[in-house]
């Protein structure tokens, strides 16, 4: 009753809502519809783009590498990352994750982004196009999908396995759930939910865009119940 209400108040086509305690699925709803136009309902196996929510998943991550004594979260990540440019070194991957870095969100210069697609964390890191960082490191508090595409780069040159690789593999180790995953633009889940941007006539049907350039920051998608 509270997500079919929702889908009224806010217009949002699709709502998809799972709860878990103590390791275990106990709910899982899921309300309006995930394809508008086909008519087609969301399920609670419907599969969405995670979008920001992915940085969950990439925090998590080096999360494990610390655990693992593979990264201290408080060295200069210059020392793991040598050949990245010098004005990013003295940076942590705790102020990375924290949105402390310095490190800008989007600006107008990213307007060619979302049309490329990036195999490698590492390659996507070109996307940053030597940017000044907006505030000395461990200052500020800015939120920053950069400092995600950033972090997920560092990530692939401490374990030397592309993300593509990774997240599979941490995603198997910790739940052995199909998602979340990477997005595919040109190979869509079955089961994922068409997307949509709201205004006051309802959900609007747009094109995915890519999001390889920041997998961390944004390149996931899942369902509420794997992410949860």
């Amino acid at each position: 009753k509270l997500l079919s209400s929702l889908n009224e108040v806010t217009g949002v086509p699709g709502f998809s809502v799972a709860v878990v305690y103590k390791g275990k699925l106990v709910a899982s709803v899921a309300t309006g519809f995930s394809d508008i136009k086909n008519e087609l309902p969301a399920k609670p196996n419907t599969t969405f783009r995670l979008a920001s929510v992915s940085k969950v998943i990439g925090a998590t991550m080096l999360a494990e590498l610390v655990n693992n004594d593979q990264l201290n979260p408080d060295v200069s990540i210059g020392q793991y990352y040598p050949e990245l440019n010098k004005k990013y070194h003295s940076i942590t991957v705790r102020q990375l994750l924290s949105h402390t870095s310095g490190m800008p969100h989007y600006q107008i210069k990213d307007y060619d982004i979302y049309d490329s697609h990036f195999d490698t964390a590492v390659e996507a890191v070109n996307t940053l196009k030597d940017r000044d960082l907006l505030s000395r490191p461990g200052t500020k508090y800015l939120y920053s999908t950069h400092g995600y595409t950033l972090a997920g780069a560092l990530y692939e040159k401490i374990t030397k396995q592309p993300l593509t690789v990774s997240v599979e593999n941490f995603i198997t180790r910790w739940s052995g759930n199909e998602t979340p995953a990477i997005e595919n633009i040109n190979d869509l889940h079955e089961r994922s939910s068409r997307l949509y941007e709201l205004s006051k006539m309802g959900g609007s049907e747009i094109a995915f865009g890519e999001k390889s350039y920041s997998v961390f920051g944004a390149g996931l998608y899942a369902s509420a119940s794997d992410l949860a």
